[in-house]
């Protein structure tokens, strides 16, 4: 296969990891190195599973009981949306929702998903 010089070359494709891991550190660029503190951040990792996929959340915080605290709330929304938009448990919304036809009360972030 030859390449035209007239047609742009496409990059590797983006994954959705991949997209979320550049999110992740573009937005956690601040904290690194202390965010202009004297003291030193550290790296406080989770690993877990979101929507079926191994994950991994890494944050720099030089205060190690905010970092903490950062990653649980991480954690209880992945869990949150877990319980509405996972395919692979019986007892998320969408799942309910494929398998009735129909949900009691949907959340709101259901809601707006299927009206997109």
């Amino acid at each position: 296969m030859t390449h035209d010089p007239k047609t742009p070359q496409r990059g590797p494709a983006v994954t959705r990891r991949r997209a979320m891991t550049v999110m992740g550190v573009a937005a956690g660029l601040p904290w690194i190195g202390g965010a202009g503190r004297s003291d030193t951040a550290l790296l406080y990792q989770w690993d877990g599973t979101s929507l079926g996929s191994p994950s991994r959340l890494l944050l720099y915080h030089h205060d190690r009981a905010t970092a903490s605290r950062i990653v649980g709330e991480c954690a209880a929304e992945i869990e949150r949306l877990e319980r509405i938009f996972a395919l692979y448990r019986t007892d998320s919304e969408i799942t309910r929702l494929n398998r009735d036809g129909h949900i009691e009360l949907p959340s709101v972030d259901l809601l707006t998903v299927l009206s997109r």
